[in-house]
């Protein structure tokens, strides 16, 4: 059994009732362990959001957890804990694992619908539209579609905007960015490109959702893919975001990053992670269950890779530097504005800070998480690319 060194991060509150768990790091896989004074209890000082703001004091529990005023949340999330953060260049992973499964086992990924051929993505009407798309499923299961995920084909890529559950037999829209610009066509695969969508095994870049979190136009979400296209030397005539998992300074990347994947692959309990490149938070991503995590990981994987530009051989992190950041990222959760939604499927919350976006998505009869995303408001540049 692993010997815990904990270095006393609080999850902070998430709005309206909030989220908030321990979470234990252990000992980094670079450098020197650290170990710290046990976990307090009772008014615990959290650090200043910025220069010259007041500390915030909060209450933690007698079992090391901040009090919350949900039930339905403090149920859902007190179960989490953080581990040891894993470094490999300028690319940190913090997996987040959970004691308990949350979705129903007999959930489908949405790769493994289209694989089985029990689900049916089409662009909707004869004509198309762009932001949105029809899903029909002829499973006796149902299909979860989570936020980034990336389909290919129809008359142009898409990457959906709203996760979804969609229930066995039930046809739903889904709401979707697109993220092909130079394309606007279904061409039965003559050129190359099918006309039925495919689910692609890549996920949208934290940096990708971020924009996507926070509503951005479709514009932007356009300036954004050039911004990939142009770095990766992605040079398809359609400007489309899926070929940057095509190039050659993609894979080589990949190549380089591949323990850190053999890594979180081998830590069969992960349900998430924060990510942090050259020492700055993209992304803190929580899904529903570990299982469902093994499945999606190469897709998450691959959408980590894209932020990373050049690897360096980037020393060890202070584990104070990284409790650090990590806390001032989560202390935004505390202060995020939450705006709920009641939808067939689910519990869908909104969340938004002048530093912070992000989205969560509950079931709708059960305190269980199916995904929680959040991202700097101003994400992360790529190295200056």
């Amino acid at each position: 059994m692993r010997k815990l060194f904990i270095i006393g991060l609080l999850l902070s509150f998430l709005g309206l009732g909030g989220l908030a768990t321990v979470l234990v790091f252990l000992p980094f896989n670079h450098g020197p362990s650290v170990a710290t004074p046990h976990i307090p209890t009772g008014p615990v000082t959290a650090p200043a959001e910025a220069p010259g703001e007041e500390p915030k004091e909060l209450i933690v529990n007698s079992n090391g957890f901040p009090k919350l005023n949900n039930p339905a949340l403090e149920n859902a999330l007190s179960s989490y804990q953080m581990q040891e953060p894993l470094q490999y260049g300028n690319l940190t992973l913090i997996p987040i694992t959970h004691s308990t499964t949350g979705i129903k086992d007999d959930t489908l990924t949405l790769s493994e619908a289209l694989k089985k051929k029990v689900v049916t993505i089409s662009e909707v009407g004869s004509s198309g539209t762009v932001p949105q798309l029809s899903i029909t499923s002829r499973s006796d299961q149902s299909i979860y579609v989570p936020f980034g995920a990336i389909v290919t084909g129809g008359k142009q890529d898409r990457m959906v905007r709203k996760d979804i559950i969609v229930k066995a037999g039930d046809t739903a829209r889904l709401d979707v960015y697109c993220i092909e610009q130079g394309r606007w066509r279904a061409d039965n695969g003559s050129h190359g490109v099918a006309a039925e969508f495919e689910a692609s095994e890549s996920f949208g870049s934290p940096r990708l959702k971020a924009s996507s979190a926070r509503k951005a136009s479709q514009g932007e979400i356009w300036s954004r893919v050039q911004d990939y296209n142009e770095s990766f030397g992605n040079l398809t005539s359609s400007s489309n975001f899926q070929g940057n998992y095509a190039t050659k300074s993609y894979k080589k990347q990949e190549q380089q990053l591949a323990p850190l994947k053999e890594k979180i692959e081998s830590q069969a309990d992960t349900t998430g992670l924060i990510g942090l490149v050259d020492g700055k938070i993209v992304a803190m991503e929580v899904y529903v269950s570990a299982p469902y995590f093994q499945k999606i990981w190469p897709q998450i994987y691959s959408s980590y890779v894209l932020e990373t530009g050049d690897i360096k051989d980037t020393p060890s992190r202070d584990p104070a530097e990284i409790q650090a950041l990590v806390q001032t990222f989560l202390n935004r959760l505390n202060t995020a504005q939450v705006d709920t939604t009641l939808e067939e499927n689910g519990r869908r919350l909104s969340l938004s800070h002048q530093r912070l976006v992000g989205n969560a998505m509950l079931h709708a009869d059960e305190d269980k998480i199916i995904s929680l995303n959040a991202y700097p408001a101003q994400p992360h540049s790529n190295n200056g690319r």
